[in-house]
């Protein structure tokens, strides 16, 4: 049975909605007389209109005109092209390279399988070289591995975002961290807006990754947003990982993890056209993926972009005494629970202890789930009448 020993399709653009050259190159085992049909299918994401366009071929074999099919009608396969061999007819071995244009669609899709068959006329009977799957290529086009693959249309985006903090706690210092790829080159002039930083008091710096303009942070009514743009001389990549950092001052309320999201615009290099001539893409919103149920300061899901909570303590029992005779010691004891981790360092003050004696000690027994210790001596100020004890490790649970 003959067969094609070569079929391999390559695409010159992958940009969703623009033109985009298709490049077939084969070789068949057997020659292919004139009048013969070639068939390629399986085109799923060709715009094309006109049922009818020019190929081009080298060596020249294919006749001028093509006709396109591109839905389901009398026998035919949606996204078909079908080519007739001109009257030179394709020699045995020999490799022909036919290009035709198509317009890409207007949705991102990956590459759908293509084949190829040749329904062969002669004078004494017709046969035909079967469907084959047309082979596809590792070749990187506009920075994107396998972008050669014949329709795989893409639009410039992110094509991943994170983001994350290191201190949930109201009133406090926090540093928030956004991760950010892209899943083609984004050229000089490219502008990403993160949006919807809701909770925030004070910004107190940002750093950028060094292919970044300085950034802009900016403010409305209601959230805040950050600003940033590709440099002159500079380009995102595809292959690499980006960062922005923010220091800054958590307001002062509760709240929950607002949501996070991007824009902004791509400048990308369109690939047929002159060295540096780019085109706008208007980013699509996109929300960022957050790092939920992880913990820090004992917060369930307190790496959430401002997810704010309120240091409490929560009373699990009654304060009680145990001795009420006056001039005598006493005991006081009470249960107590955090909802958050505290660290070395802090300290618990009791206030409201009025008729104490000025010369008052205390001792202190502290005992929890885990591993934790205070000074065992509370200091006393007489002023205020209040206790004071202070962690010498963390506090984890």
């Amino acid at each position: 049975e003959p067969m094609l020993s070569r079929k391999v399709m390559v695409q010159s653009n992958l940009l969703i909605g623009l033109p985009n050259m298709l490049t077939v190159t084969v070789a068949s085992e057997v020659g292919i007389p004139p009048e013969s049909r070639i068939t390629v299918q399986g085109l799923t994401g060709v715009a094309n209109q006109s049922e009818s366009f020019e190929v081009e071929s080298s060596p020249p074999a294919i006749k001028k005109i093509a006709y396109f099919y591109n839905s389901q009608w009398a026998g035919t396969v949606p996204g078909k092209v079908v080519m007739y061999v001109s009257s030179l007819g394709l020699i045995a071995h020999e490799e022909y390279r036919i290009s035709f244009a198509v317009s890409n669609s207007l949705q991102p899709q990956p590459a759908p399988e293509i084949s190829i068959c040749v329904h062969i006329e002669s004078g004494d009977y017709d046969s035909v070289i079967p469907c084959q799957p047309m082979d596809k290529t590792d070749g990187y086009l506009m920075g994107v591995n396998h972008g050669e693959n014949p329709l795989n249309i893409l639009r410039p985006l992110l094509s991943h975002t994170q983001v994350e903090q290191t201190c949930p706690l109201t009133h406090a210092s926090n540093l928030m961290t956004i991760r950010i790829k892209v899943n083609m080159p984004f050229e000089p002039a490219s502008v990403i807006r993160l949006v919807g930083l809701t909770g925030i008091a004070r910004v107190i710096g940002v750093q950028v990754s060094d292919v970044f303009e300085p950034p802009n942070f900016l403010s409305t009514a209601t959230t805040h947003y950050l600003e940033i743009r590709v440099k002159n001389e500079s380009k995102l990549l595809p292959q690499q990982q980006y960062e922005v950092t923010i220091d800054l001052d958590n307001s002062g309320e509760e709240q929950q993890s607002p949501v996070v999201y991007t824009e902004g615009m791509a400048q990308v290099e369109f690939p047929s056209a002159a060295i540096g001539q780019t085109m706008t893409f208007a980013l699509p919103s996109l929300v960022f993926t957050q790092i939920y149920h992880w913990s820090t300061f004992g917060v369930i899901g307190g790496m959430e972009p401002l997810y704010l909570v309120e240091p409490v303590f929560t009373l699990l029992g009654p304060f009680y005494q145990t001795n009420p005779i006056n001039q005598l010691s006493t005991r006081l004891d009470l249960l107590l629970q955090v909802n958050v981790h505290l660290l070395q360092g802090s300290y618990i003050t009791f206030a409201g202890f009025y008729q104490i004696k000025p010369d008052t000690t205390a001792t202190i027994a502290v005992s929890c789930k885990t591993s934790v210790a205070f000074d065992t001596a509370a200091t006393w100020n007489a002023e205020r009448s209040s206790f004071r004890i202070q962690m010498i490790t963390s506090l984890q649970d």
